[in-house]
């Protein structure tokens, strides 16, 4: 009896392990700790993030932007201060640097902002070729480039320039004009201050020639192309001219930029030629002086608006780098033909808008 119920007791142990050890491979679900979200099923993807255009900026991301600049004239002085205010007025940190027309200075400059943090370039290149390689390598990590005046070939998202042909055909009309009065018929002698590499004033003699080439009574005697574009330099070749060509035998000299206008000036006023005109490109202090002067001959310059040009670089910049697109890449704003008869009312509104970025030049 007792060896029947020891062997029950065995058989009913048996039993009840088999049944544990069943039981254990079943895994009883464990509640989600309070307040946590619930696990994710694995067999359904997960939703990927939000990932921004890579132009695109988030709305309160205010980029630094850089600007390396030509030369401290007042030219590219007031575009650069025109730059900074309209920076500073978007909440933008704003950097400016000068490389004085010389491709690898920039270079190196350019180099110089990006490393300060700049997502947007501005830029005024001293040809269309030097910074190719440069502003490729700039795209390819994303930099917005805006250039002024001359444009690289590749690389630039915005080019921002007044109509350099256009400005050019202004003031050969206005030559003309002068001819005609002086004559009383379109005819007469006139020498060409231009430039063989800046594009800007190639631009500017070639508009200035499709005037005269509708009239066969003015004739072309001189054409010169310096590569040193100081005041000083522009004299010195002024004053060479003014030997050739002595007294009524040259009627105009074409000066295309500010320089060569401030130069051939000089030069024109220290030889007392008065009976050669001036007329030019650009304006500065000394240019509208001349245009009030009655010892000098400046007749006109024809004045770009690099106040707009700067609003406009880093207006389009922010745009661009904030995703947004242009109809068009170009820009052209508008120019002024000043004069004697205009140049007080000219110099009273620039010296407003003057006024108004005196904190911002650099």
């Amino acid at each position: 009896m007792k060896k029947k119920t020891l062997c029950s007791l065995l058989a009913l142990i048996l039993v009840l392990t088999t049944l544990a050890g069943c039981g254990s491979k079943e895994k009883t679900p464990q509640a989600e700790p309070a307040g946590a979200e619930p696990a994710q099923a694995s067999g359904e993807p997960e939703e990927p993030e939000a990932t921004p255009a890579p132009a695109a900026a988030a709305a309160d991301d205010n980029p630094i932007i850089g600007f390396a600049n030509y030369s401290t004239i007042s030219y590219f002085m007031d575009m650069g201060a025109a730059a900074h205010k309209t920076a500073d007025e978007a909440g933008c940190e704003f950097h400016e640097l000068y490389h004085g027309g010389d491709a690898s200075v920039m270079v190196e400059q350019v180099e110089d902002l990006i490393a300060m943090g700049c997502k947007i370039l501005i830029t005024e290149e001293t040809d269309d070729t030097s910074m190719v390689k440069t502003f490729q390598e700039l795209k390819d990590k994303g930099i917005i480039i805006v250039s002024c005046d001359i444009r690289t070939k590749e690389g630039v998202d915005y080019w921002i320039a007044s109509d350099n042909k256009q400005i050019g055909r202004t003031s050969g009309e206005n030559a003309v004009a002068y001819l005609t009065e002086k004559y009383g018929e379109a005819k007469g002698t006139i020498a060409i201050l231009s430039s063989k590499t800046t594009t800007s004033m190639i631009d500017r003699a070639e508009g200035f020639k499709e005037v005269l080439a509708e009239y066969p009574g003015i004739e072309i005697v001189d054409e010169q192309f310096p590569t040193d574009f100081s005041a000083v330099n522009m004299m010195t070749l002024t004053d060479d001219i003014l030997q050739v060509y002595g007294k009524d035998t040259l009627d105009v000299i074409f000066a295309s930029n500010q320089t060569q206008v401030e130069g051939a000036n000089s030069a024109i006023v220290t030889a007392k030629r008065q009976d050669v005109a001036l007329f030019g490109v650009d304006d500065s202090d000394a240019i509208y002086e001349a245009l009030k002067d009655p010892n000098s001959t400046l007749q006109s310059t024809v004045v770009q608006d690099p106040i707009a040009m700067g609003v406009q670089a880093v207006t389009a910049g922010l745009a661009l780098y904030r995703g947004e697109t242009f109809e068009s890449d170009t820009y052209n704003p508008d120019v002024v033909l000043v004069t004697r008869d205009n140049v007080a009312d000219y110099m009273s509104e620039k010296a407003a808008q003057v006024e108004a970025l005196k904190d911002y030049y650099n």
